[in-house]
């Protein structure tokens, strides 16, 4: 069933697009700078409002409040990204403004917290954070409201590769609960968790609709459009190009074993 539509957008450069999202899915928008990225994430957030472009579930969303109640937004953390010198006043902002009592939200954002092992951050000041532990707070934080939506404008990449695999791990699980996520980024660093990836170029236009598995046949297109892909799949598929090996590899690891062996 798809869940978030976008039908025939019309936005400075973008020109009539229209995309697909399927419920419980991991999807991709790929581009490299100046692609367009940033302008949809404004669209697809509702920070940006065009009537009767976006729709969830078959209902238009043509207010900001549409876009509170349903989607949840996580970029790079910034100077801007707080507005409490408390963890729990920060978190407890969203789940108030829902009508949930404090003693309710404080138990959700228990429960929000234990699942990414950050327990420890609820009595604390924003102030005393790093900036990893102030990421991964935005992340549980748009996640508070249950959204059936999340959009992530490329927040991991200055984490710790296995921080963000742990991170990416419950979320895919969220995703065959309830949730559908939008990663926004430049690069395909995360290719194994990714169901679906929507390609554009740098001059706002979508190339076209692929899956992970689709990379190995079709890296040219990525290269072509600045979109840097992971090593080993690189490297498989010029081991592949020699007959060094007869199939994709997505781990380092196993690609080593299997040729030594």
């Amino acid at each position: 069933m798809n869940i978030f539509t976008v039908n025939k957008l019309n936005y400075l450069d973008i020109n009539n697009l229209s995309l697909e999202f399927k419920r419980g899915e991991f999807s991709f928008i790929v581009g490299s700078n100046n692609s367009g990225k940033t302008s949809l994430f404004n669209i697809f957030s509702g920070k940006i409002i065009i009537n009767n472009a976006i729709y969830l579930n078959g209902v238009c969303l043509n207010n900001r409040n549409d876009y509170f109640n349903n989607i949840g937004c996580v970029s790079r953390v910034n100077e801007n990204s707080f507005f409490y010198k408390k963890v729990l006043d920060e978190m407890l902002y969203p789940l108030i403004k829902r009508g949930y009592t404090k003693g309710k939200g404080i138990a959700i954002i228990k429960d929000y917290l234990s699942l990414f092992n950050l327990e420890y951050l609820i009595d604390k000041n924003i102030n005393d954070l790093n900036i990893y532990e102030k990421q991964k707070l935005l992340i549980v934080i748009a996640l508070l409201n249950k959204p059936k939506v999340l959009l992530m404008d490329n927040p991991l990449d200055i984490l710790e590769y296995n921080d963000a695999c742990t991170i990416l791990d419950i979320l895919k699980k969220l995703c065959k609960d309830y949730l559908t996520i939008i990663y926004f980024t430049n690069n395909l660093n995360y290719v194994n968790y990714m169901d679906r990836i929507y390609l554009f170029n740098n001059k706002y236009q979508y190339i076209g609709e692929y899956h992970y598995n689709d990379i190995f046949d079709n890296d040219k297109v990525f290269y072509d459009n600045n979109i840097e892909i992971p090593f080993i799949i690189d490297l498989s598929i010029k081991l592949k190009m020699y007959n060094l090996i007869d199939k994709n590899y997505y781990d380092i690891k196993a690609l080593v074993d299997d040729i030594w062996d």
